[in-house]
């Protein structure tokens, strides 16, 4: 990842506490963006109050009298006014949700006002905005696993996603999420489209997730209790990498290699890494191995903070999680 995207992150990123968690491996010293505690109220509600405006496109097209203009009539276009920057067009019916709004008020709403911030994100030059608050004190699973539950908010302005309220947990060990959907349970979210009808619906957001954000900690504490107490030999971990990676000897090529190197990565995880090796031979760390390398090495690292977010927001670590313990309970 270039200096200049790390310098636009840390800009535009507030991460709390560190004295827990650590420092974000984007931390740049000098740039005040990183709290050993709770992140204060004003800076997330200075970093979500960008200004955002609705106007009415135009089209310009070139005919034999020259430029002639229309208007995009029962369209809108979303711009950021501070930096010109236009986000997207839509039909007349879409609605701006402020970042502020959404983010920030409504999820102290949600909260009763017990708000204790934790993270803080512009992605994609404003397009999407979240912010992520954590219940106060961590909590402590089998094993030692470490774990703080949370509610995250989200939304967009650019289409890519409805506003987005949702529940989960950070493992502190890795900085990784797990959601509620960890043992096939249905990942607590409610989403709300940016329609006219959208502005009054806070009140059916607060029913759906009912502040389940104080009872996720105990079912995954029992999520925990139970993975960690599942035996995994060494012979069955071989198995399970070979079998999540597609691991097919008799077709040599891309495929192949690619299906090598990422059980090559689980294999030092599993047996070196702190996030994964202190679970070694259970069935907790393998779930810890394929999320640690998901959040942090697999793929490219230019849009790796977007696509961590994106995942978080879109559901996508459900399915991953998921997956991983399907495939264990197949060898």
């Amino acid at each position: 990842m270039s200096r200049e995207t790390i310098e636009w992150l840390n800009a535009n990123s507030l991460i709390g506490f560190t004295d827990e968690r650590g420092m974000a491996w984007h931390h740049l010293e000098g740039v005040d963006n990183h709290y050993p505690g709770a992140i204060p109220y004003e800076r997330v509600l200075e970093l979500m109050s960008y200004p955002l405006a609705e106007g009415i496109p135009t089209v310009a097209v070139l005919t034999d009298d020259g430029v002639q203009t229309f208007e995009a009539k029962k369209h809108k276009g979303i711009v950021r006014l501070d930096t010109g920057e236009v986000f997207k067009f839509f039909r007349e019916g879409y609605r701006i949700h402020q970042p502020s709004e959404w983010c920030l008020k409504n999820l102290d709403t949600l909260t009763g006002g017990g708000l204790n911030l934790a993270a803080a994100i512009l992605l994609r030059g404003g397009a999407l905005a979240a912010v992520q608050a954590e219940l106060e004190g961590t909590r402590e699973g089998a094993e030692g696993v470490k774990h703080r539950p949370y509610i995250t908010a989200a939304t967009s302005m650019d289409g890519s996603i409805a506003t987005t309220y949702l529940v989960g947990t950070r493992l502190w060990v890795c900085d990784n999420t797990l959601t509620y959907a960890l043992a096939e349970n249905t990942a607590l979210r409610h989403k709300v489209r940016h329609s006219a009808n959208s502005l009054g619906r806070l009140g059916e957001v607060h029913a759906n997730l009912g502040l389940v954000v104080e009872e996720i900690g105990d079912t995954v504490d029992e999520e925990i209790k139970r993975l960690t107490s599942q035996f995994v030999s060494d012979e069955r971990w071989n198995a399970f990498t070979k079998a999540w990676a597609n691991l097919n000897p008799d077709k040599p090529g891309k495929a192949l290699t690619n299906a090598e190197r990422k059980i090559a990565t689980l294999n030092n995880l599993w047996a070196h890494d702190d996030r994964v090796a202190p679970w070694k031979n259970n069935a907790w760390g393998v779930l810890a191995a394929v999320n640690t390398a998901e959040h942090h090495i697999f793929g490219t690292d230019a849009n790796r903070e977007t696509r961590n977010g994106l995942r978080t927001i879109q559901g996508k670590w459900d399915g991953i999680d998921q997956n991983t313990l399907r495939v264990l309970a197949t060898v």
